[in-house]
């Protein structure tokens, strides 16, 4: 890992770039040394896009209700 002095890099995002796995992640050609283009394009925020899906109509009604007379009740 170098770091050069007046490289504009602050402190927290240097400190996640100490992470080994995140800085193998960022050096995209492996040679050890991150360049102003691998930084810029590590910082750059992931875009991804979703194939558009059918939405099911949505409708508006009421429930369907059932009228029944009540269940007959026999007294002994």
């Amino acid at each position: 890992l170098v770091v050069r002095a007046g490289s504009g890099c602050s402190a927290p995002v240097f400190a996640l770039l100490l992470d080994m796995a995140l800085f193998n992640q960022v050096d995209a050609n492996g040679d050890g040394v991150i360049s102003r283009e691998e930084f810029a394009a590590a910082m750059m925020p992931a875009t991804t896009y979703m194939e558009p899906t059918a939405v099911p109509a949505t409708t508006y009604g009421a429930p369907a209700t059932t009228y029944a007379a009540p269940a007959p009740t026999y007294a002994m």
